[in-house]
This record gives structure tokens, sequence and C-alpha cells, in this order.
């Protein structure tokens, strides 16, 4: 394994893919900008840890995305081992059964899209076409209308949906992050300089400097003059 400005050489695709579905926790930061790695995260049915703080998910006001996802703050990183360890399997499987539900809200389903006819024609493909990303769009903008009614709910009515008593309990991360931090856990190296470069910028609201140390936007948004090595 080697790095290059600290940053891991890229995994091939058939492992990143394995790598994900295989984990109960995928993480999707924004890194250079927006990111799309909470849609990977989806599609393999793992739950998504989004740190993008005050950035907004794909169809928000139509998707509760608190169901199927864990949404955390930069401050919340250096105490990502124990929220994570916090986290009750039954939440898990919530939200596990969430992502079942959400996938084709996802992607782009419609036929001639470019797709090898062996997916085009694929029976889950077919089914899923009804709530893909095209109809989920028209969903969001029907609700604008003046006088719009209620429409169906954000499950998507696939073979892989499965919706059990109490899945629509949501799970207070506010009380999981205050038990941690009661807590008082002691940081590792590693940790503890991620609190510091985070501690630094919420000082001074640099987000170049942070940028350049962590390769990551903390506003979601790239930042003129700021270029990493590939």
């Amino acid at each position: 394994m080697t790095f290059d400005n600290g940053v891991q050489e890229k995994t091939p695709f058939e492992t990143h893919v394995a790598n994900y579905a295989g984990a109960k926790f995928c993480l999707a930061p924004a890194g250079y900008g927006f990111s799309s790695r909470q849609y990977e995260c989806v599609l393999v049915g793992c739950v998504p840890i989004i740190i993008q703080d005050s950035v907004e998910m794909a169809f928000e006001d139509v998707l509760p995305w608190h169901r199927f996802s864990l949404r955390l703050n930069f401050s919340d990183i250096p105490l990502l081992p124990q929220l994570l360890a916090r986290v009750p399997p039954a939440a898990v499987a919530r939200m596990r059964r969430g992502l079942g539900c959400i996938w084709p809200r996802m992607l782009w389903l419609a036929p001639g899209l470019n797709l090898p006819s062996s997916i085009d024609n694929d029976a889950v493909v077919r089914e899923a076409r009804g709530f893909d990303a095209f109809e989920t769009t028209m969903m969001a903008l029907r609700r604008r209308l003046p006088g719009a009614v209620a429409e169906e709910g954000w499950r998507a009515r696939v073979r892989s949906c499965v919706e059990e008593a109490g899945d629509d309990e949501a799970l207070d991360i506010d009380a999981l992050r205050a038990a941690v931090r009661a807590e008082a856990p002691t940081l590792s190296k590693d940790a503890a300089a991620v609190a510091e470069i985070i501690g630094e910028w919420r000082r001074t609201a640099d987000d170049k400097s942070f940028a350049m140390r962590t390769r990551f936007f903390p506003s979601g948004v790239k930042i003129p003059g700021v270029k990493w090595t590939d």
C-alpha cells in the first residue's frame, strides 16, 4: 500500500464495490466538492455516513435521508469509531431496509440511456423504472405546485423494499453524540490531530488551509487555487 500526498492509491473498481458491499457503514464525505459517494453507498446497501455540513442532499425535500443514512458533523470525525459503535443494531437494520427501498431513486433508468441491453431488459431494472431519479424529480416538482396533494410515500415499491413495524422511528443522533462526549473518550494520535485541524478551522474559518491539510472542502464547494497531486 502506497500513499501520494497523504492519499491512498486508487483501489480497483471491483475491490472498491466489494469493500462497500461488505461494510455496515461507508464514509461519504464531500471531498473534492459535492460528493457522489452517498449514491455509491446506497446502491450497494451500505449505510452512508454523510459528513457535509450545510450541504443539501439530492431530493432532500421528498426523501427522508435520516431514514437510511447517518448525517454527522465535521466535529464528530475524531469520535467516529465511538459514535458508530453506539448505533443500535436495530437502527442499522432499519436504515438498511430503507436502502432497499430507496436505491432506484438514485439512478436514471429510462430505456435507451446507453446501458447494455442485458441491464436495460433486466427484470429488476424494469420494475424500478417507475421510481427512478426522473420520476423522483417529477415528484419533487409536483409537490411545489399550488394546491398540490400528498403523493405516495418515499419508498420505491420494488422487491428489495421490505418494511417492518417501527421502521419510521428515527435514530436520535444528538442523544447518541451527547452520550459519547459525556464519556470523554481518549483520542488516538490520529484522531487528536484531526480534532486539532478541525478546531483551528472553526476558530479561523480558513477554508483553504483546511482543504490543503485534509483534501476536503468544508463547504462542499471547490476553492479556486487549491490543487492536489493526482
